[in-house]
């Protein structure tokens, strides 16, 4: 459990480059929705491992990004919606942009 919601990591390989870390935010009462109904909205952010977890942060404090979206969606200032946080590629990060 992470700010109310649900933190998944899953690590993504691929054929011409090295695997990738992705971190799935998903929001306080958050089910998977059938074809039928909407669905929900993603916001992509880039540094992955500095949005959640202070620990894994270069500069060791977050970016409270799943804090943060909680509180809005808690307060009704914005509808529920899931982050999907995509980690740097360490050295080779310049490439990422």
């Amino acid at each position: 459990e992470h700010a109310g919601g649900e933190l998944r990591t899953l690590i993504v390989h691929f054929p011409t480059m090295k695997a990738r870390v992705l971190r799935v935010w998903t929001p306080p009462g958050y089910r998977k929705p059938s074809a039928h109904e909407p669905k929900y909205p993603v916001l992509y952010l880039n540094d992955g491992q500095n949005l959640f977890e202070d620990q894994l942060c270069f500069s060791g404090v977050s970016w409270k990004a799943g804090l943060t979206a909680a509180a809005l969606i808690n307060s009704g200032s914005i509808p529920p919606f899931l982050i999907v946080g995509i980690d740097h590629s360490e050295r080779n990060r310049s490439y990422d942009y």
